[in-house]
């Protein structure tokens, strides 16, 4: 089986439990980010553009 032909499917229940966890999750992300981190990811473009260009391959 390709992991393109896989479906998912959820209830109403579990999709609100899923947004919610999701939610969390980002915030979590967000509440720890600085801008340190900005001026991090900015001066060290080559990883971020080797992340983009394994993406493309």
């Amino acid at each position: 089986m390709n992991v393109d032909d896989a479906t998912l499917s959820f209830d109403s229940g579990s999709l609100v439990v899923l947004n919610v966890v999701l939610a969390a999750i980002m915030l979590g992300i967000a509440l720890d980010t600085s801008v340190d981190d900005f001026r991090r990811a900015r001066a060290e473009q080559d990883a971020a553009g080797a992340g983009r260009r394994s993406l493309d391959a």
